[in-house]
């Protein structure tokens, strides 16, 4: 990491870390809203968003992050959840695969990112967040010394804490990165 290409990537895993839901694919669309941060799907499941994740992808868009889904789930499934959700817009890549190869999927994004100007050069910062750490190894390996991992709810306990550990992270290796170019 350093001050590379001027961007910093936040991957952020969907099942139990967007949504109380820890297997998305399991449910059936079409989705219903059935109150705010509340969808249901057609068997009448309901999927809720975790408290302040709304407000957490704003910072992080705030901050100039480029915000990639990083999910082991059917592609289609997950993003009609997050259009439903309203969540769409704040996503820049989907990395939502029907595989458990995070490692291999989180090197593809970033390859990508690059390719369509939305990260060019190194990121700065890459930041993994994810429920649980059974993905942190392989997707260490892919991308090696680049990536630090946040597990949700044992390295953070709400998404309020996890802005204040990745915005010490972004001072120190990224410098002010708020739209109007001030620091934190």
């Amino acid at each position: 990491m350093g001050t590379g290409g001027g961007c910093w990537v936040l991957l952020l895993d969907l099942d139990g870390t967007v949504w109380d839901n820890l297997d998305i694919s399991s449910t059936r669309p079409p989705y219903r809203v059935q109150g705010r941060g509340v969808i249901v799907d057609a068997r009448g499941t309901p999927v809720r968003l975790v408290p302040g994740i709304d407000w957490f992808l704003r910072w992080v868009r705030d901050r100039r992050g480029v915000v990639v889904s990083l999910s082991w789930n059917i592609p289609s499934i997950a993003l009609e959840a997050l259009r439903a959700m309203g969540l769409e817009e704040f996503f820049d890549y989907h990395a939502i695969a029907p595989h458990p190869d995070k490692g291999t999927e989180a090197r593809r994004a970033l390859e990508e990112l690059g390719k369509h100007g939305l990260c060019p050069g190194e990121p700065c910062l890459v930041v993994y967040i994810d429920d649980r750490d059974i993905h942190w190894e392989g997707v260490r390996e892919a991308l090696g010394g680049r990536v630090v991992f946040l597990q949700a709810w044992k390295s953070f306990r709400d998404y309020w804490e996890a802005a204040e550990k990745i915005g010490v992270l972004l001072a120190e290796n990224c410098g002010p990165l708020r739209e109007d170019g001030s620091g934190e």
